[in-house]
């Protein structure tokens, strides 16, 4: 009896020793500087890269060059990996406003802006193009959906544009419409139409099969008497299509959305049942107004995804409640090359809904790990099989609670947060950040996080009748509610902003717990210096905050924010307290 009480406690003690030991060597769910996003049992979440800029698609070369899309500075970066981190090499290419999306085929990368096509390739390995040629040109552009997609097969290029509009009827033009060329750009055939706003078109490995993601369109219960904040139609109708294009087929836009069901819209269209007797429905629906940017299908056994495809949703606005915002796994069957079920590998909301970033793209490394893109951060993340294959979905990040600065050791004596601290409210200090929310919520889903009224460089007022009426239209399309006079200006203070680029930032005072609170318009840099030290303070969206000790040592260090060139110094000083008189 002896013996078994003493085996039994050196069993326990055994146990507890490798339970401990198991928790030591536990390798987090999220590595340093990633916010508290949710990640599947089994899967890591890394940061890839950051302060490169604008960051929207995503595409890999044959030598393991990453391309990287900036639209809005018309440029394609590329990077080099090292350990796990990306780092910008150089500038591919520049000056082509609107380039977004990329494949690479046989040595070049092909890419789109939003009226043409090219291919260009590095053939010197200095990560900048030395070859560029223009494939197509005068091609459809601009509207409320500009992105142009391409995909490049051994036949020829296929490429889109969407909807102008939210649901316009624009069967006699090129939009809307899946169109297939030869190499050269000749050629020209139609080969699938019925599309409101697919970014991103890949085959299947394996097939000739033409897959791509299609926005649902917004509003659909406005016609019903919906209205801000009341929208129980509109939050769950239509879904958010995966397709599998065919030659020829329709897809029902802007009549016919889901699952054969019309648009009220177009209720008395005599051809509405022609029209919806061939429409082809989705081969998988995700919920309404995820809004699937980029995707990819995976190839490799690394992550045990072979064979499935990986979406990112970059989240939504024409919803009462955040939805998308997230990283997800279409599982498809190996039998009938079907999707049969998907499943969240990454969310980017917090359990109280806020929004920690946006995915726009995912790409398949040469390693196997996926990386994706963040826009609202202007970051990129990769995914990686996880050791602790038992943790749980909402693991924390370690040390990842809001704001959760990196700590430095520099004469900024910045205290890391706890949990039990409570994050304070972020207070919109300008009229132009009022403005650039309200974009954000009610205009970026179908115009792009930076608007396309006009061009970059353009100067703009908000009381030009021109510019006025141009934003008005590009707004109140079909579906879409009016702009009150105080909506309008919104949207313009936002435009006139971002074309000045003055003010691009806004600074409040010290909360009385210690936090400074600021914005800054997207792209931009923000970090403090102190004694020749720095401490960069991340961005959230369009906004920023931190926490100091009030006392001497803060007031002598001085807040940075950069953008595009630009540079606002402020002495730490000048926001604290004043003393009470």
């Amino acid at each position: 009896m002896i013996s078994l009480r003493i085996f039994l406690t050196a069993s326990i003690s055994l146990l507890s020793a490798l339970a401990a030991a198991s928790a030591q060597t536990e390798e987090p769910a999220l590595g340093p500087g990633v916010p508290a996003f949710k990640v599947r049992p089994g899967y890591r979440v890394t940061l890839a890269a950051e302060n490169i800029g604008e960051v929207r698609f995503l595409e890999f070369g044959n030598n393991g060059t990453l391309y990287v899309s900036q639209p809005r500075s018309g440029a394609i970066i590329t990077l080099r990996e090292r350990d796990g981190v990306w780092k910008k090499t150089a500038d591919f290419i520049t000056g082509k406003p609107t380039a977004h999306g990329m494949h690479f085929y046989d040595g070049w990368l092909w890419f789109t802006q939003s009226g043409a096509v090219w291919k260009a390739r590095d053939t010197d390995g200095d990560g900048k193009a030395d070859e560029l040629v223009q494939v197509a040109a005068d091609l459809p552009s601009g509207g409320g959906h500009w992105w142009r997609s391409i995909l490049v097969t051994p036949s020829g290029f296929y490429t889109s544009i969407g909807d102008a509009e939210n649901a316009s009827d624009q069967m006699g033009t090129d939009r809307q419409k899946i169109w297939k060329f030869n190499f050269d750009g000749t050629g020209k055939r139609l080969f699938a139409s019925g599309l409101r706003n697919t970014e991103k078109l890949r085959l299947r490995p394996g097939t000739d099969e033409v897959w791509g993601s299609d926005h649902g369109s917004d509003m659909f219960g406005s016609s019903f008497g919906e209205t801000t904040g009341n929208q129980p139609i509109t939050d769950h109708i239509p879904p958010e299509e995966f397709n599998h294009y065919v030659e020829g087929g329709f897809y029902g836009h802007p009549f016919i959305v889901g699952d054969h069901l019309p648009r009220p819209e177009f209720r008395n269209r005599p051809d509405l049942l022609e029209l919806a007797a061939k429409t082809i429905a989705p081969a998988w629906a995700l919920d309404a107004h995820w809004a699937v940017n980029g995707w990819t299908f995976i190839q490799s056994e690394a992550l045990g995804l072979r064979g499935d495809a990986v979406m990112a949703a970059h989240g939504s606005w024409n919803s009462k409640k955040k939805v998308g915002y997230r990283v997800e796994r279409i599982l498809f069957d190996s039998i009938t090359g079907q999707p049969m079920g998907n499943q969240m590998l990454v969310s980017l909301l917090d359990e109280t809904g806020q929004v920690l970033g946006r995915p726009c793209d995912v790409v398949e490394a040469p390693d196997g790990s996926l990386l994706f893109s963040d826009d609202a951060r202007g970051r990129i993340y990769r995914i990686t099989a996880a050791t602790d294959q038992k943790r749980s979905e909402t693991a924390p990040a370690q040390g990842a609670v809001p704001p959760a600065p990196v700590p430095v050791t520099s004469p900024v004596q910045i205290p890391v947060p706890t949990a039990a601290q409570p994050s304070p409210p972020i207070v919109l200090a300008s009229p132009v950040f009022k403005a650039l929310d309200y974009f954000q919520n009610q205009c970026a889903r179908c115009h792009g996080n930076y608007g396309s009224a006009y061009q970059p460089g353009a100067k703009v007022n908000v009381s030009d009748a021109t510019l006025r009426q141009k934003v008005r239209s590009m707004a109140e399309g079909p579906g879409q509610a009016p702009l009150t006079e105080a909506q309008l200006d919104l949207v313009l203070a936002f435009e006139c902003a971002l074309r000045d680029a003055q003010p691009f930032a806004a600074v409040s005072t010290w909360t009385k717990e210690g936090w400074l609170i600021g914005e800054a318009l997207p792209g931009s840099k923000v970090w403090i210096e102190n004694g020749g030290r720095t401490l960069e303070v991340p961005m959230a969206g369009h906004s920023w905050q931190v926490q100091f000790p009030l006392n001497a040592t803060a007031a002598t260090a001085r807040l940075h924010i950069q953008r595009e060139g630009k540079e606002i110094v402020i002495p730490l000083k000048d926001k604290m307290p004043k003393a009470s008189p």
